[in-house]
């Protein structure tokens, strides 16, 4: 008997981590930056909901400076792998979308709570009513967040107007500035004004999948065990240059919800 309880401690371990926050976002809204990569696979996130964007374009450029980047192609070399690496080139509408590196936090009203500079930093989160992430400004981490509109479901106050001259989407303290469309695998569009609305707390965040790249090599190379695979991916998964934030959401399944996508672990600040 204690020997199957064992065995059952086991594998719920290896199911995935515990997760580190009390109250998850009840949703997570992830924009693929153009059309979707067949061999990405959307399921490694259970917990996100992927939309696409395929009125942007997406082209890649080699990438041929960098100290760490010559260390990663060294490792590709050993592992008999493309040296090539490549980041992605980003044209078409909206254009505001291409350049979305921010985590946004909404209440069920659509208004943005906070902003964060990046998807995988869950302790610093802007609060105050601004257009862009400056140093000295209100900031909360995310369970201060959580506990605020997940917990107690409160809503944020609006702010009283959107600053002279402003063109951009997102201001905290108001809802959207702008709309656009997005796309769900089946290709249904959407409003991702009206996709942020009606939860406590949604979280929205971009990510950007390159068209060329096989996302399968993943799934092999992590779960193989060679050593020269393992460090090709562990390299190119710490660089923008090819899979720029990933991190970000792996970050999001780890920490929130204890999951483990690709079997990898993420770097992320709390």
């Amino acid at each position: 008997m204690k020997k199957l309880m064992l065995l059952a401690i086991a594998l719920f371990l290896g199911m995935g981590l515990f997760a580190q926050v009390k109250f998850p976002p009840n949703k997570v809204i992830v924009i693929i930056k153009g059309e979707k990569n067949p061999t990405f696979d959307e399921s490694q996130f259970p917990n996100c909901t992927f939309y696409y964007t395929p009125t942007i374009k997406v082209t890649t450029e080699e990438v041929k400076e960098g100290g760490a980047l010559s260390a990663t192609r060294a490792i590709k070399k050993k592992a008999g792998l493309n040296t090539t690496i490549t980041k992605a080139v980003y044209s078409g509408e909206p254009k505001e979308v291409t350049t979305l590196q921010d985590q946004y936090y909404f209440d069920s009203n659509g208004t943005l709570v906070g902003r964060g500079r990046h998807t995988n930093n869950f302790g610093n989160i802007n609060i105050e009513p601004r257009s862009k992430i400056k140093s000295g400004v209100e900031q909360a981490d995310y369970n201060t967040l959580s506990k605020e509109y997940v917990k107690k479901g409160n809503t944020k106050k609006q702010a009283k107007k959107y600053p002279k001259d402003f063109e951009g989407i997102f201001y905290v303290g108001k809802e959207m500035n702008k709309d656009f469309e997005v796309q769900d695998m089946e290709g249904n569009k959407y409003s991702i004004k009206e996709l942020v609305k009606g939860n406590p707390l949604t979280i929205l965040t971009t990510v950007d999948i390159l068209p060329e790249y096989d996302y399968n090599l993943i799934k092999t190379n992590v779960m193989s065990e060679d050593t020269g695979a393992r460090e090709e991916i562990d390299a190119i998964n710490d660089l923008k240059y090819v899979i720029h934030y990933f991190n970000s959401i792996t970050a999001i399944e780890n920490y929130m919800f204890g999951q483990k996508p690709y079997n990898l672990n993420a770097n992320f600040d709390r």
